[in-house]
């Protein structure tokens, strides 16, 4: 069972400026952070989420202007 979900990112050079998102399938932005550390528990504002299918998004900079993005979806059970 696992309690959240972190954006863990290895690049060459290591990444800088992370910034992940957690959308559900209304397009509503439910969680995010710029913390590599705060990771997402299924919750928004506190208040558990309904099963079915989020969708993240990690940004993050490799080097001066050259930004990288990570994409895709997770399942909630509960």
């Amino acid at each position: 069972v696992n309690d959240g979900l972190l954006a863990l990112v290895s690049s060459r050079p290591p990444a800088k400026g992370l910034r992940y998102q957690i959308w559900d399938h209304w397009s509503s932005l439910i969680h995010e952070t710029r913390d590599p550390l705060d990771g997402w528990d299924g919750t928004n504002q506190v208040q558990p989420l309904p099963a079915g299918t989020y969708l993240y998004v990690v940004l993050y900079s490799v080097s001066e202007g050259n930004y990288r993005k990570r994409s895709g979806s997770v399942n909630l059970f509960r």
